[in-house]
């Protein structure tokens, strides 16, 4: 099933459970209380609802989820970019496959718990940008990134060349032999469904 941000729902489940299981805060009070400001402390059912029907509100959404990604990548040890997605519009899509899942949960416990399931696939040091293209379709992925998506596809058995964050004719028949494994879009590019099921699984 696919949803209007074009990821999908069986790729991004994962999201869901990680929101049950009890995180800790990087910083509180004593008791481990913080105080929530902004468009954080609302319901994911409001951004859910604001995505669909006020692009302005929508808006101030994604800005709040910017400055709190641009915060974690500031303070995370060894993290350059806590998130592998680049595209305003995978995150913002990410997100509203989450709150979808999880309507009562506060939008700021709802990144938070992302932010915290991607934390392994981090980028832990400054990596330049690709500009990738094939069959029409372009996606900006992290040379980092791009290597942990070939590692990963090397452990599968998947492929075998180097591991250099270069974008060949190998890693492309890779991808989308791991794409047709899991019925993604064969799309032969680590675009935002591929790395939530490739990298997540790592």
């Amino acid at each position: 099933m696919r949803t209007t941000s074009g990821l999908s729902l069986g790729t991004t489940t994962a999201l869901a459970i990680c929101l049950a299981a009890p995180h800790a805060a990087m910083s509180a009070d004593t008791n481990g209380n913080y105080a929530l400001r902004g468009v954080g402390s609302a319901s994911c059912n409001t951004y859910t609802e604001a995505l669909e029907n006020d692009t302005t509100r929508a808006q101030a959404y994604i800005a709040w989820m910017a400055g709190y990604i641009t915060a974690r990548n500031r303070t995370g040890a060894e993290t350059f970019d806590v998130l592998p997605l680049i595209s305003g519009a995978d995150v913002a899509g990410l997100m509203r496959v989450v709150c979808l899942q999880n309507s009562d949960t506060s939008f700021e416990g709802a990144v938070d718990a992302a932010l915290n399931l991607f934390y392994p696939a981090r980028v832990k040091e400054d990596s330049p940008l690709l500009q990738l293209e094939h069959d029409g379709r372009q996606i900006s992925i992290r040379v980092a990134t791009l290597a942990q998506v070939q590692a990963a596809l090397s452990k599968k058995g998947l492929y075998s060349s180097s591991i250099d964050g270069a974008y060949g004719p190998s890693t492309r028949t890779a991808i989308q032999e791991f794409q047709k494994s899991r019925k993604l879009n064969e799309t032969g590019l680590p675009d935002a469904d591929t790395l939530v099921a490739l990298l997540l699984a790592e």
